[in-house]
């Protein structure tokens, strides 16, 4: 019965992504290297306890996934990082090296692990023979994740620096917070203002964070 899903072998959506990148975007083999260049240099090892299992014997969920976006597997190739690639959610009726895998969340960065020449990828899987399982677990795993806004990355981005961070977008974060702090205003969203525990002490404050970040540029 799962067999008949709709489903594609993720090592033929990694060839169709890489050949888009190259025909869409002009990010070519050579990019792909530099990039996995990158990625090796750093020696950094993918999370310990990660379920490694090779590319060739898994397959993509299309009856729950969406269709990949490409310019976001770019994004995650430029600034890949296996420490930080989550084990991809998988299914299989029995998990016997017989029964075919299919993955139904974490599709785009395990897209991005194939890209980049990674032949095996990190997973957990489920036994689970009732077909609408895949589903189910998509909708409760992504029905409350909320999207980081640009506050919650601008507050994120201060701690990094006061960890001792030195990256670009960190440094510019530091220098913004400093030109409100000079100036007596408070850089925080509405819902932190009504807090009495949360809020600042000055008498202003400044709530778009987008507009913010433009007037520093």
């Amino acid at each position: 019965m799962r067999a008949t899903r709709e489903s594609r072998l993720l090592s033929e959506v990694i060839e169709e992504v890489k050949q888009e990148l190259a025909i869409e975007h002009g990010f070519g083999q050579d990019q792909i290297d530099a990039h996995r260049k990158r990625v090796d240099s750093a020696g950094k090892p993918f999370p310990i306890g990660s379920f490694m299992v090779p590319i060739s014997k898994l397959s993509i969920d299309y009856t729950v996934q969406r269709d990949v976006i490409i310019k976001h597997i770019l994004s995650i190739v430029k600034r890949y990082n296996p420490q930080i690639c989550s084990p991809a959610s998988a299914v299989t009726d029995k998990y016997d090296g017989k029964n075919p895998i299919f993955v139904y969340d974490g599709q785009h960065r395990i897209v991005a692990t194939g890209v980049l020449g990674f032949t095996e990828i990190p997973i957990i899987i489920n036994e689970d023979s009732e077909p609408s399982f895949p589903s189910y677990a998509f909708e409760e795993c992504n029905m409350s994740t909320k999207k980081l806004g640009v506050g919650d990355i601008h507050r994120n981005r201060l701690t990094r620096h006061n960890l001792g961070a030195q990256e670009p977008e960190v440094i510019f974060a530091r220098r913004l917070q400093d030109a409100f702090d000079n100036n007596n205003v408070d850089l925080e969203d509405k819902a932190t203002r009504k807090s009495d525990n949360l809020r600042g002490n000055s008498p202003y404050y400044f709530s778009h964070f987008k507009y913010a970040y433009k007037g520093i540029e």
